[in-house]
């Protein structure tokens, strides 16, 4: 019992302490489809866009063999002390015809641009093919435009 314990109270705090920042709920559909049943899927994105001072900035490269990410460059590094980047995660789920919803799954994501009252927030999910999303945050209904790399996939909505 204390184990289990133990464990609950260690995973409440990583989680409590990833979560520094806005959380955009976003949900969309799928526009560039070859199958008809693909348009009736909705697509739930939740974005966490961290705080500034929040000091995660991570290049990585994935080797292809054993699908783990090598760290470049840290917040510390003599190569490049400016940030090129932030780390941050995206949480997506599916419903057909608005049924009930799948399962979220948890990415990782990459901001290469921080949203500002003229820039759009901008980063890629990253696996074995790369996903970029775009947010136009400082547009009203906040659209947003995710897409696969090297395909016709796309998936359009908005956020709140």
């Amino acid at each position: 019992m204390k184990k289990i314990l133990l464990a609950v109270t260690i995973l409440a705090t990583i989680v409590t302490t990833q979560v520094n920042g806005e959380i955009l709920k976003c949900e969309g559909s799928i526009v560039n489809s070859r199958y008809d049943f693909e348009k009736r899927i909705s697509v739930y994105i939740d974005v966490v866009i961290p705080d500034a001072n929040v000091e995660e900035y991570v290049l990585t490269l994935a080797d292809k063999e054993s699908r783990k990410s090598k760290i470049l460059i840290t917040p510390k590094s003599v190569i490049a002390p400016i940030p090129l980047v932030r780390k941050s995660f995206i949480e997506i789920t599916e419903s057909l015809d608005k049924g009930g919803k799948h399962k979220s799954i948890r990415y990782d994501y990459i901001i290469t641009k921080m949203p500002d009252s003229n820039n759009s927030l901008v980063g890629f999910v990253y696996g074995v093919d790369p996903w970029i999303l775009k947010v136009d945050t400082w547009k009203k209904n906040k659209p947003f435009t995710f897409f696969q790399t090297g395909s016709d996939n796309l998936i359009q909505g908005e956020c709140k």
